[in-house]
């Protein structure tokens, strides 16, 4: 510390090397720091006229993941305070749960939950929850070797579940979300966020929309119609749904593994169109 000082401030490095800096009374007053800091937060929450908090997750030596909670408040005069509030220790798993939990803790630790900001909380608990809903999505889309049809199916059913919840939220129904004492008003709010949400989805894979039945044809030949099918495909599809082997085959193999076991001439074109479907990029 006194090397630092020396280079920061060196005419005051004779004053420095005066104060006793034992262990003892570095954490005393690192303690002193810091509940002055606390106070100062503490004192002006009490005219912030609005506030928000940032997160800032790191894992320390002994691999236990720690969460820097900052806040930054304004008030009626445009005065900002910005404070570390809280750091809290996440032992066991990192789960939008868990991150969810450290922030209530950390606001009651300091009180700052007497604050008129219950909407601000269940907006911060219904983010956590969605967030965690399309960790969850990213994660079976992250998959190896995953093809465009199998990314549709996931998709296409996060888009129905988004759909499920907005119902609920509407009807005040929390069995699939962890969100809580949510008033009419703030589900009706949430509610548009989720529809909100599937449109954009819809948006962002209507090309894969478009092919819909593509797709379908591809994973489910025996249960397809085979008049809605392409021309080209119908005798195909006869031919292959009449062979109770080749269902059987199509039951227990990997759908690459089936197309590539078909015969070269007798299922020619079925053969070039699961082709064209797997070189897709999901």
């Amino acid at each position: 510390m006194v090397n630092s000082v020396n280079v920061v401030c060196p005419e005051v490095i004779s004053k420095v090397e005066a104060i006793p800096l034992s262990r003892i009374t570095i954490v005393r007053r690192i303690n002193a720091i810091a509940m002055d800091i606390q106070k100062q937060v503490l004192t002006a929450r009490v005219s912030f006229q609005w506030f928000s908090i940032a997160l800032d997750e790191s894992t320390d030596i002994q691999d236990t993941a720690q969460v820097l909670i900052y806040i930054r408040g304004i008030d009626k005069n445009f005065g900002i305070t910005e404070e570390l509030l809280s750091m809290e220790s996440l032992k066991d798993t990192l789960t939008g749960k868990d991150l969810y939990n450290s922030v209530i803790n950390s606001l009651s630790l300091d009180k700052l939950a007497k604050m008129e900001c219950d909407e601000w909380v269940c907006d911060f608990a219904f983010a956590v929850d969605i967030l965690q809903k399309l960790s969850e999505l990213n994660t079976k889309l992250q998959r190896k070797s995953v093809f465009a049809h199998e990314l549709y199916v996931e998709v296409k059913a996060f888009q129905l579940e988004l759909k499920l919840f907005a119902k609920q939220l509407k009807e005040q129904n929390f069995v699939q979300l962890k969100t809580r004492g949510v008033t009419q008003a703030l589900s009706d709010k949430y509610n548009s966020h989720l529809m909100a949400l599937k449109e954009e989805f819809i948006r962002r894979f209507a090309d894969f929309k478009a092919i819909e039945g593509h797709f379908y044809l591809l994973s489910s030949l025996f249960a397809c119609d085979v008049e809605t099918a392409a021309e080209e495909l119908q005798v195909d599809l006869i031919d292959l749904q009449a062979d109770n082997s080749l269902r059987r085959l199509f039951e227990n193999k990997p759908l690459v593994e089936f197309y590539a076991s078909l015969h070269p001439e007798k299922f020619k074109n079925l053969k070039n169109f699961a082709r064209n479907m797997f070189v897709l990029f999901a």
